[in-house]
């Protein structure tokens, strides 16, 4: 169930109105656990209006901040988690990559979608279509119908796989040789297990409208020693 632009500007008026939230990134979490939790009211058969009273009263301030305290713990020891998986899913690739030699595929390259998939959204600042604010968008949107097949875009090791709680619903993450990551999001299924060594090419997920969005359709990222970069360029240095 996804909720209504109008819906989430009420909710995200209601959460600066009542706190000072100096961080937009605490804000976005906040907003994204609000929306949740109206929600899951929501798909038990209440009305918005219901369901936003509900948690309004269950989130009082005092209430938001002890929240608050609970994310910052949660995301340290999270970060903490990955940066160990990360690690160790970085090792796996390596001796994948060894064994596979001069055949493997090592940059994520190409569309992990067959055929030219549509690029709806760039990477750069753009105007959310949540909160119609300008943020930056870390990724490209590729249009999709729901349970399109998702393909591996390099060899290298599944290191996530959640349901993530701020916006990228069904979430995969795979961690390549040379530094890289590929980020999918607002998927329907995952086909792979964390630690799967994987290849160019293989059957990962489905494509979805899972988390904050709009339709369905792929939210691809790539990340580069920790740092997202523009898909685009990787994308199209297959087709040269």
């Amino acid at each position: 169930m996804i909720l209504q632009e109008d819906q989430i500007k009420r909710i995200v008026f209601l959460l600066k109105s009542r706190h000072e939230i100096k961080s937009q990134q605490i804000l976005d979490e906040m907003t994204d656990h609000f929306c949740c939790l109206v929600e899951k009211k929501m798909i038990g058969g209440a009305q918005f209006e219901e369901a936003f009273a509900e948690v309004t009263v269950l989130l009082t301030p005092e209430e938001t901040k002890t929240v608050e305290k609970s994310w910052k713990k949660i995301r340290f020891s999270q970060t903490l988690k990955r940066k160990i998986k990360s690690i160790t899913a970085v090792a796996a690739t390596l001796i994948l990559l060894m064994v596979a030699g001069a055949d493997a595929q090592i940059k994520p390259t190409g569309l992990p979608i067959k055929g030219d998939a549509e690029v709806t959204s760039s990477y750069g600042m753009r105007h959310d279509p949540n909160s119609e604010e300008r943020r930056f968008h870390r990724g490209i949107d590729l249009r999709a119908k729901m349970r399109t097949p998702l393909y591996a875009t390099a060899d290298g090791t599944v290191s996530e796989t959640q349901f993530s709680d701020t916006g990228y619903g069904i979430k995969l993450v795979i961690d390549h040789a040379e530094g890289y990551q590929t980020i999918f999001a607002h998927l329907a299924d995952i086909t792979v297990q964390e630690g799967k060594q994987i290849k160019k090419g293989d059957l990962i997920g489905y494509t979805g409208n899972s988390g904050l969005s709009k339709g369905p359709h792929l939210h691809y990222e790539i990340k580069k020693d920790g740092k997202f970069v523009d898909p685009k360029p990787l994308i199209d240095a297959e087709k040269e």
